[in-house]
């Protein structure tokens, strides 16, 4: 069956187009796919700085224990009053760090070590509010606490450690994976690009070689007929379309 040179036309024209719309929704997947990634960056750069300020605000309640337990000498006049409002003030954005912390990891190993840190945060602050509270009416009780209190304060420090490793592990894994997809999206669409110049190239030859080469001889004829020239053999006389 031979094909109409209107059939024609517009089969090329419909493979250009398949082509440039695979083209273009394969660019679109790779483009989700690394604004997904470049989220998850986003949100680790997030967690760790969470993470930071919340390893700052550990180390900040001990100085708040060790500055009410120096506070009770009049001579270094230290005000206990602004040591319990710093102290308040630390322990309060220990918690929210360890808080967004705990919001971002859903589920994984960044959860599991944060629900191990959950409690021992909370009885870390508690055992320093005691010493604190107390620094001023009972300085003897509080300095005999100060040896446990430092015993917590070593213990939640490991255990900071191992999140941090976690934590900073993770982040990098997905920085890694928005580097790996950043390459591979630019591969695609160099792929993609070619794919459509391809296309378009071969339809170009078709449409020369069915189309224009078959109509310029056409015309070539007619310029002779009328030029009264009929000692000529028709061209394509074979094809069954519009010139044949």
């Amino acid at each position: 069956m031979q094909l109409s040179l209107n059939h024609k036309l517009n089969g090329g024209i419909l493979s250009v187009a398949f082509v440039s719309v695979v083209a273009t929704l394969f660019g679109l997947w790779v483009a989700h796919q690394l604004s997904r990634s470049l989220q998850d960056v986003q949100e680790y750069g997030r967690l760790v700085g969470s993470q930071l300020h919340a390893d700052m605000m550990h180390d900040a309640l001990r100085g708040d224990v060790l500055s009410a337990i120096v506070a009770t000498d009049p001579s270094l006049r230290i005000a206990i009053a602004d040591v319990r409002s710093d102290f308040e003030e630390h322990a309060k954005a220990f918690q929210d760090d360890i808080a967004q912390v705990q919001a971002f990891a859903a589920n994984g190993s960044i959860a599991d070590k944060i629900d191990l840190l959950v409690n021992s945060i909370t009885n870390y602050i508690a055992a320093a509010r005691i010493i604190i509270d107390h620094a001023d009416d009972t300085p003897s009780d509080s300095r005999t606490r100060l040896a446990d209190f430092q015993q917590r304060f070593s213990e939640l420090e490991s255990s900071m450690d191992e999140l941090r490793t976690v934590i900073d592990s993770a982040a990098r894994f997905s920085s890694e994976t928005a580097l790996s997809q950043s390459r591979f999206a630019k591969i695609i669409m160099l792929a993609s690009l070619l794919l459509v110049v391809l296309a378009g190239a071969v339809m170009i030859f078709v449409v020369r070689r069915q189309v224009l080469r078959p109509l310029n001889d056409v015309t070539g004829v007619i310029n002779q007929l009328a030029q009264g020239n009929v000692a000529f053999d028709l061209p394509h006389q074979v094809r069954g379309d519009e010139v044949g």
